[in-house]
């Protein structure tokens, strides 16, 4: 439950290498943007007007000063009075000064370690052949700023046969081999230990949601308000049956996993596997549904992707359709800023319409202060669409 606090008194601290930035500098921030995004790199983003130390005459000298200096580690907290919390770190990368007609200002940008795997990229091909968590566990230990956090479920924890082709990056490989399992491959910032943790698990969704928001319900409780909400309901990539088409990599024999609409004549979807011990169904209402109303059937093929067996091909299957319905139902929106709001969490939005409440998945958010405005949350969703398996 979000406390009641005054949005119109937010508060922000910013630390470089763990030390306070002083009020002399955080008093000529004019905005403070944090970027938590499930998919990509978190960015932090400060834009500070310089213009105002010409005054006491050392404008260049914070220029030329070596606080911002990259790689050092910076880290926001917001919340509002004596309540803050972590709301992103990374290590800066990049620091502006603008010589503008208006003035001097500066802008410094900073984003998660994650960058730093999408910049190595592999010049030799590597085999691995062991189990998935050792595979992570191999290529993070190249960066010592993160500890690996291993949540893999002992079911998807299996050994893989893979090649990280030349030119790939770890990150590129390393996302690529989680979705390919149905796992989570993310990094969050520990200000305990001051480590970040590059984290490996079941997606979120399912979880009960951490918030509640309702669209202009709580006007008394402005923590609780969905201020705007802008949901988009897609049918053009969602598909009635989805096969996969390939050969065992040792038998040699065809191998054919397919999921497809069993109860057409009905106009409702039973969506199920063809095969023994595995099926899956969605609730009435679905994408796969609305797109057999609307268009009828829709086959998706895949032939090129190598599976060792039925059962890993079934994995991937499951994890391919439930991408497809995250792009059913997607929104974006705005809270008043609430701190421990952050992507990969599960919320429930209310007073919109039956269509659009329920429970959304946060695919990212936007922390942002700005002088003399209140401090929002924008949000990016997507509703979540329950697969049965």
């Amino acid at each position: 439950m979000v406390t009641a606090r005054d949005p119109f008194a937010p508060r922000f601290q910013i630390y470089v290498n763990n030390e306070l930035l002083p009020e002399e500098i955080t008093q000529f921030i004019e905005s403070v943007v944090v970027e938590d995004d499930a998919e990509m790199f978190d960015k932090i983003t400060l834009n500070i007007n310089a213009l105002q130390f010409t005054s006491r005459g050392n404008v260049r000298d914070l220029i030329d000063s070596k606080i911002f200096n990259p790689p050092q580690l910076m880290r926001v907290d917001m919340g509002y009075g004596n309540t803050v919390a972590t709301v992103g770190a990374g290590e800066i990368v990049k620091v502006s000064p603008k010589y503008g007609r208006d003035g001097i200002k500066m802008q410094v940008i900073a984003y998660d370690p994650f960058h730093k795997l999408g910049k190595k990229k592999n010049f030799i091909a590597r085999n691995f052949e062991t189990k998935i968590s050792e595979i992570f566990s191999s290529i993070i230990k190249d960066y010592p700023i993160a500890i690996f956090v291993n949540e893999i479920p002992k079911s998807k924890d299996i050994v893989k046969k893979i090649t990280q082709n030349v030119g790939k990056t770890d990150y590129t490989f390393l996302k690529s081999l989680a979705n390919s399992k149905g796992l989570d491959f993310f990094n969050e910032y520990d200000p305990k230990t001051q480590k970040f943790k590059f984290v490996v698990s079941e997606p979120n969704d399912k979880a009960k949601p951490d918030f509640t928001f309702k669209y202009f319900e709580h006007e008394d409780e402005p923590h609780q308000t969905l201020y705007e909400f802008y949901p988009e309901l897609n049918a053009v990539d969602q598909v009635t049956d989805i096969q996969f088409r390939n050969f065992n990599r040792t038998t040699k024999k065809k191998i054919q996993t397919f999921i497809s609409n069993t109860n057409s004549d009905s106009g409702t979807t039973d969506v199920k596997f063809k095969g023994p011990d595995k099926k899956a169904n969605f609730k009435s209402g679905s994408g796969s549904e609305l797109t057999f109303t609307a268009f009828g059937q829709h086959f998706e093929i895949i032939t090129l992707k190598p599976f060792k067996n039925e059962k890993e091909a079934k994995i991937f299957a499951e994890a391919c359709l439930k991408e497809r319905l995250n792009g059913f139902i997607t929104g974006t929106g705005v809270v008043i800023g609430v701190e421990t709001l952050k992507a990969r969490i599960v919320i429930e939005l209310l007073g919109l319409s039956e269509t659009y409440n329920g429970n959304y998945y946060v695919n990212r958010v936007v922390h942002s202060q700005s002088d003399g405005q209140m401090y929002l949350t924008n949000i990016e969703v997507r509703k979540i669409v329950e697969l049965v398996v």
